[in-house]
């Protein structure tokens, strides 16, 4: 069964939706959260899909891979976020969770999209 939960948005004090716009899709990871038995049982997959916005000048004028590796760092913070040991986690919760932790550990995205 392909579940869909609605969008969490979180936005910093600054700005909005401006600059440039990070997307990933289809992050891909089989966990064993949720409600049903079955679900800790069996596990399922989850698929998420993040976009962040954030100001891209400076990365693009020094050309260095740290300040660049914005995706790489996304990837490890969601993967965080739902890898956590099995608990009764509704998708929106998960969602909400992985929008704040990234505007915590990212202070250089002004807006995330879960």
């Amino acid at each position: 069964m392909l579940m869909k939960y609605l969008s969490t948005v979180k936005v910093g004090s600054e700005a909005l939706f401006t600059g440039d716009k990070l997307i990933l899709r289809g992050l891909t990871f089989h966990e064993s959260h949720g409600l049903k038995p079955e679900e800790s049982s069996l596990g399922q997959k989850l698929l998420v899909d993040v976009d962040a916005w954030m100001d891209t000048q400076a990365v693009g004028a020094s050309h260095t891979l740290t300040e660049s590796d914005y995706d790489s760092a996304i990837y490890r913070i969601v993967k965080e976020v739902v890898g956590v040991p099995r608990r009764d986690l509704l998708l929106g919760y998960v969602a909400e969770q992985i929008a704040t932790a990234i505007m915590e550990k990212k202070d250089q995205i002004s807006a995330v999209r879960v």
